[in-house]
């Protein structure tokens, strides 16, 4: 019988690895303790975030890249990268100490910066681990595929073994909570346990895996055998779309909204089974398999050329957000593939694998460092966004009806607090103070869906503002709107306000509709009644703003016992609120009433 046991780390590298595990678990805990308890350093979010990148980032290096404790490269890049790491959560938390003052959005970028600067961590780690191996400084593609599998998989596996940990530990707690003992329940929530507790365990399960070299293998084999079924499948779906574009063309793509997004996964899609599969080896393929994998990964420029084409359409249309950056980022990255790959492929042929094994280990490179630098204060795709957003208001590409100050306020950060300052300093809000007290209403709000108006409900010339309409509305309706629909007073809602058409065989039911459409649709239609306005009922549409809808140049009525409105594709449908109800029940029992006196 053989064995699956392979030794790879020696004693000291097990109770290292053990031991930063345990002093990894007791600094995520007081700070953890720190954050409960409102204790420094909380209060100043630069140095939690980088205390915090440190803790979490290093020991994860070491976990998944240490051969040898005493190894000179290992801890000089773990001392670089350490350095790295606190300027980069340093960076992140300035950004963050300018978005939200309040606990329901405190750290409005974090997300972003785990996934990136985790994926960068996880191939700078390869390229360590490949710049250690054998005393051979060189990049070389076939380690560097190697170690990936053997991260990744570590990992997953690592996540399993802590998920089941805890899983016993919650059926033990449960089960003794049953028959009234509470102790281990109560135990088992506390922080001080789960902290210790769940990183000694990681760190033992972490050494039991590092040591099973042969079960990874096993399992990389595995999974590079579904993938290699898989790989002919995605080259038959890309080259199946681009075949049918000239037919279709590209504007049923464009119409969902969602067209450069659709493309890059599918384009990373492929590039993953290739890199995972064919660049290791390509003898398992027939030849005609091989042939359509080449041409459709020669062809994935062309999917990237309409990914960037439909990114550049919403860009000139709505401005650069952080989203798009991070759109164009990744876009970016898979450029960078595609086109190497297509350009060795036409020209090396048949011997294209290697020369793209090389180029490979250069992108890795090229990924890395894009992925810090937009990290950093040296590319920050916030200060980007707040720089495009800022210039489009000034420069009157945007009107400032329509402008997203909430978002500079709350997406961008530092960076947007900067854009509010400059914009309310600006020329054009001397020249509109409606601008400047825009600006000073959302400065002042602790969270982006907070309902305070962003104008002076008062003035009815600043409420008007809020709205698009293309006529004017009656300054008793206009107070009507302030009182009844104050998420219309904040710019993000952009709120409409139209006066239905009506053929001259129909009756008008109700006189104004005024609805947001940022996000959702939705409103409330309103009737002239004995001089007063009244709420007649709610609006709501079958089209959605980031899809197929069409701002409305007018409404016209839908003939038909309901009432509803069109524009284009668009339908409106008033449904009526409980109270005109009733007081439409009232009206026939009343006019009886009067009737019979």
């Amino acid at each position: 019988m053989t064995t699956t046991t392979e030794t790879q780390l020696d004693s000291a590298t097990r109770y290292g690895l053990v031991a930063l595990a345990i002093t990894q678990g007791y600094a995520l805990y007081f700070l953890h303790f720190a954050v409960e308890n409102s204790m420094w350093p909380v209060t100043e979010l630069p140095w939690l975030k980088a205390f915090y990148s440190v803790a979490i980032g290093l020991p994860v290096f070491f976990y998944l890249g240490m051969e040898r404790l005493k190894d000179r490269r290992t801890l000089i890049a773990g001392a670089g990268l350490g350095v790295l790491l606190f300027g980069l959560g340093w960076h992140l938390g300035w950004v963050e100490e300018g978005a939200s003052t309040s606990s329901h959005n405190r750290h409005p970028f974090t997300p972003a910066f785990v996934v990136s600067v985790g994926v960068a961590l996880f191939i700078v780690n390869m390229l360590v681990r490949t710049w250690n191996a054998d005393g051979d400084p060189r990049l070389r593609y076939e380690r560097m595929l190697s170690f990936s599998w053997q991260q990744a998989l570590t990992i997953g596996q690592l996540g399993l073994f802590v998920g089941a940990f805890w899983l016993l530990l919650f059926l033990w707690g449960g089960l003794f909570s049953a028959i009234g003992i509470g102790f281990f329940k109560e135990l088992f929530d506390s922080i001080a346990f789960i902290y210790p507790v769940t990183w000694l365990v990681m760190g033992l399960g972490l050494i039991h895996i590092r040591e099973r070299i042969r079960f990874i293998a096993t399992v990389q084999v595995m999974c590079e055998v579904l993938i290699k079924a898989l790989l002919p499948l995605a080259a038959g779906i890309v080259l199946l779309f681009l075949a049918t574009l000239p037919f279709t063309g590209v504007q049923p793509v464009w119409d969902t909204g969602s067209a450069a997004t659709l493309m890059m996964l599918l384009t990373l899609v492929l590039l993953f089974c290739f890199n995972a599969v064919l660049l290791n080896s390509d003898r398992d393929y027939r030849p005609s398999l091989r042939y359509l994998v080449m041409v459709a990964v020669a062809s994935l420029p062309v999917s990237s050329v309409l990914a960037a084409w439909a990114l550049w359409l919403r860009i000139d249309q709505y401005g650069i957000t952080v989203d798009r950056l991070w759109a164009a980022t990744v876009l970016l990255l898979i450029c960078g593939f595609s086109f190497s790959y297509a350009i060795l492929i036409v020209w090396r042929r048949n011997d294209c694998l290697a020369p793209i094994r090389a180029a490979n280990c250069w992108l890795a490179v090229f990924v890395v460092g894009v992925l810090l630098v937009v990290n950093s204060p040296l590319a920050d795709l916030r200060k980007w966004a707040a720089k495009s957003q800022a210039e489009r208001l000034l420069d009157g590409r945007t009107s400032p009806s329509s402008f997203d100050y909430a978002y500079l306020r709350f997406d961008l950060g530092t960076y947007g607090m900067r854009a509010l300052k400059q914009i309310e300093g600006s020329e054009l809000a001397k020249r509109d103070p409606e601008i400047a007290s825009r600006v000073a209403a959302v400065r002042k709000q602790e969270h982006r869906w907070s309902r305070e108006p962003e104008v002076d409900l008062t003035d009815m010339t600043a409420v008007a503002s809020m709205l698009r309409s293309t006529e004017a509305l009656p300054e008793t309706l206009l107070a009507r709107i302030a009182a009844s629909q104050k998420d219309c007073m904040q710019s993000e809602a952009e709120c409409m306000a139209i006066r239905p058409s009506l053929a001259p065989e129909q009756t008008r039911a109700v006189d104004w509709l005024v609805f947001r459409t940022a996000r959702y649709i939705s409103g409330s239609a309103y009737k002239l009644e004995d001089g007063q306005w009244l709420e007649t009922g709610t609006v709501s549409s079958n089209c959605r703003p980031e899809t197929d809808f069409t701002r409305p140049e007018h409404l016209d009525r839908v003939d038909g016992p309901f009432l509803a409105y069109y524009f284009k594709n668009c339908f409106y449908t008033v449904t009526p609120t409980e109270v005109h109800l009733r007081q439409l029940a009232r009206q026939p029992h009343q006019s009886a009433a009067a009737e019979s006196d």
